[in-house]
């Protein structure tokens, strides 16, 4: 068992080859079985821009979409059973962000030249039960640069949160929450004091990725191991280096023996980065472990959102979880509150690139990935 509270691995993969994306491809189809049966999608667009004035100033606020995934900007349940709706902008999501900032950076008297680098947009909704509000979220994360006067670029001021929409008609309400939450973000990067190296606008648009000197994890590495932080991850360097896992049991322990010294030790779940089990490398968080896939030399996950807060029946299961240090989840919080995230390859903080619903088929998503 991968998932804690009896929730079923149905993301396990029987290889991953790092060097050849097609392999990868190849085998997440045997996961879309059942998606590919599910209903299908439809469509409802939104407007985020507002109308400039002549005599409005500008703020020359350059945007890029450096997004992974551009689709959609999001996903939000409709009234029939089962259905799910794409959520579109009316035009690209360039053009409408460009003009809402150039709007708001009028208003507050901000004249420095920037560029705004959205990394992530996306917008999901969750299934609360009980309440007439409907509860959605807007994962955002874009770094702002201050343009200089020798065209070298400094980052000022990164905009990143996940930030909860309570909304009930998503497609009317949805415009102004965005406006505010980006007004809010624009005030804030007026007055950061955050400074970097300064650099060109060529490395800026440029998609990290993990350094080729680290080593290769995925065909290099073939005995289990247990990864603490991100750093022995990126470089190989676990802190157990003779164990072999034997399981995981429900509230997050796991357990593994340690071949030098012929001894079984138990560790939380919940304080690991990752860890490899015969062959494949799983992510850990405080929802349980999901498989790690490493695309063109880019990490990403399936899973849920460590941020987010869902309360559950206060059961002995749950509270031995949360007392270990663990979140509880359902098949619900699977069905609508599951994503795509990318792992930042300086940070390893996980990044929200799309919601994974019932409806969706894995496949065509990460042939749709943009990696330039």
């Amino acid at each position: 068992m991968r998932f804690l509270i009896s929730i079923k691995n149905v993301f396990s993969v029987n290889s991953i080859v790092n060097r050849y994306c097609i392999v990868v491809i190849l085998t997440l189809i045997v996961l879309n079985t059942n998606a590919q049966n599910k209903s299908r999608f439809s469509e409802t667009k939104i407007s985020i821009q507002t109308k400039s004035t002549n005599n409005t100033k500008t703020s020359n606020i350059e945007v890029v979409d450096n997004r992974f995934y551009t689709m959609e900007i999001g996903k939000l349940i409709s009234f029939e059973k089962n259905k799910w709706i794409r959520l579109q902008l009316d035009t690209s999501l360039t053009h409408s962000i460009s003009t809402l900032f150039d709007s708001l950076a009028s208003q507050l008297n901000l004249n420095q030249h920037y560029l705004a680098k959205i990394n992530s947009f996306y917008i999901q909704e969750n299934k609360i039960k009980g309440i007439s509000l409907r509860h959605l979220r807007l994962n955002l994360h874009i770094d702002f640069y201050a343009k200089r006067k020798n065209e070298q670029y400094q980052l000022v001021y990164t905009a990143d949160s996940s930030h909860l929409l309570q909304s009930y008609l998503p497609e009317s309400s949805l415009p102004q929450d965005i406006k505010n939450l980006l007004n809010d973000h624009l005030k804030k990067c007026k007055h950061s004091v955050l400074k970097s190296k300064e650099t060109s606008k060529e490395f800026i648009l440029k998609k990290e990725q993990i350094s080729q000197q680290a080593t290769d994890l995925f065909t290099e590495t073939k005995t289990d191991g247990l990864y603490t932080t991100w750093q022995e991850l990126k470089l190989n360097t676990p802190q157990f280096t003779s164990s072999r896992i034997e399981k995981i049991d429900k509230v997050g322990q796991l357990v593994f023996k340690d071949t030098s010294l012929q001894k079984k030790v138990k560790i939380s779940l919940f304080k690991l980065y990752a860890y490899i089990k015969q062959g494949i490398l799983y992510k850990c968080s405080n929802f349980g472990s999901f498989p790690l896939l490493n695309i063109q030399n880019h990490y990403f996950f399936v899973g849920l959102h460590e941020r987010f807060y869902t309360t559950k029946p206060n059961a002995y299961q749950y509270q031995s979880i949360r007392n270990k240090g663990g979140g509880t989840i359902t098949q619900e919080d699977m069905e609508t509150q599951k994503y795509l995230f990318y792992i930042n390859p300086e940070t390893g903080i996980p990044m929200v690139i799309c919601a994974i619903t019932p409806a969706d088929d894995y496949t065509n998503i990460l042939m749709n990935l943009n990696f330039k």
